[in-house]
């Protein structure tokens, strides 16, 4: 699995501002005095993020949120949805999930988008001789 990069001020899971009390240098968080959906609590273990941020309320309690924008169109090659980029398997799924389902398409989501941030930034074109010239 491809280690994504995590700000420990928000959700692992869908990316939200996620409140932590530790991180805002309260001393204690929240997420320590509410039941945790389980299937959520799942899905972040098996995806090797879990232990780095609090999830949010939304997705701690299993409401997890959609990534829909609702500006749905479908990349060239049929593969997904330009707007948010889940697959159309994805979407498909997505009605039907579980709350750790749910989760599981986000992380995977996720993951993908920092692999082709990265992927963009490996094939960027680079400027070089530009410094020293009076620009």
């Amino acid at each position: 699995m491809r280690e994504v990069a995590l700000d420990p001020a928000r959700c692992p899971v869908c990316g939200v501002r996620n409140e932590c009390g530790l991180v805002e240098g309260r001393g204690d968080c929240w997420c320590g005095r509410v039941e945790v959906a389980a299937d959520v609590l799942e899905a972040l273990s098996t995806s090797g993020l879990g232990g780095v941020a609090c999830l949010c309320r939304a997705c701690l309690s299993g409401e997890v949120p959609s990534p829909c924008v609702r500006m749905c169109e479908v990349d060239a090659k049929g593969e997904a949805c330009v707007a948010c980029s889940r697959t159309l398997d994805e979407i498909r799924r997505w009605s039907r999930g579980s709350a750790g389902e749910r989760a599981a398409i986000l992380l995977d989501l996720r993951r993908r988008q920092a692999a082709d941030a990265e992927a963009e930034v490996e094939h960027a074109p680079t400027v070089q001789g530009v410094a020293g010239r009076g620009r």
